[in-house]
């Protein structure tokens, strides 16, 4: 995977300075529960890293999201040059609880922490995804700087019927006992930490065998819980002054 990413960009940094897709770990934690070729969709696609990663290793088709224009230049622009244009295919919707519209609020540095602010008048378009009447979902990716709930509200129905797997990104405590709130409302009660800010949300208890399946995937998970179990030690004991 080759990606065309902003200068200065904190998300081109971090690929560059690894020259691993952003996110590996978690991406390969969820690797463990993809069936073949699935159906994903990828709210806040930004430049395509993660669609183009599953394009890429599973032959997913991949519905991307991605309602920022300079973010949505680069994500088709990472589409074509990955050869993955049967694959992967690029909206430029922002996911709401209801249509409407919004106006974007970029940050200096960092594309993909773009936020959409609600705006009836605004230049975005808003739809939900219950309007989309998918029949087929394995994998509901939500990326989207704080809007997550008003993502899931307008999701029921895929929720409801499709069952998918939820990856959600929350970045607040606040914002992540909302969403485990509503997901519980939904039936998923089995949840994996993939890092201290994105959670798996599985649709049966028993999925979460699956990890144990895939090397990779046990691997970084046994990572990420090495790294939380630390610091949640350090948090703990005191500090002895000399």
């Amino acid at each position: 995977m080759t990606l065309d990413v902003p200068s200065g960009d904190d998300i081109g940094a971090r690929i560059g300075a690894t020259d691993r897709p952003y996110e590996a770990i978690e991406l390969s934690i969820v690797d463990a529960f993809l069936p073949p070729k699935p159906s994903i969709i990828d709210v806040g696609a930004n430049i395509g890293n993660h669609s183009i990663y599953w394009a890429l290793t599973g032959q997913a088709a991949v519905t991307a999201f991605e309602p920022y224009p300079p973010a949505l230049k680069l994500l088709n622009a990472n589409i074509a040059r990955n050869s993955v244009t049967a694959l992967v295919t690029s909206r430029n919707e922002a996911i709401g609880s209801s249509p409407g519209g919004a106006a974007p609020v970029p940050m200096q540095g960092n594309l993909g922490a773009t936020r959409m602010s609600v705006d009836p008048s605004g230049p975005v378009k808003v739809i939900s995804l219950n309007s989309l009447r998918s029949t087929h979902c394995d994998l509901l990716k939500v990326d989207v700087e704080g809007s997550e709930l008003a993502v899931l509200q307008g999701a029921s129905d895929i929720l409801a019927d499709l069952r998918p797997l939820v990856w959600v990104e929350v970045l607040t405590a606040i914002d992540d006992a909302s969403v485990r709130e509503r997901m519980i409302a939904h039936g998923y009660r089995s949840a994996l930490m993939l890092s201290p800010t994105n959670v798996l949300f599985l649709p049966r208890r028993r999925t979460m065998l699956r990890i144990g399946t895939n090397r990779n995937a046990f691997l970084g998970f046994a990572r990420r819980s090495a790294g939380r179990l630390a610091r949640w030690t350090a948090r703990r004991i005191p500090t002895v002054k000399p």
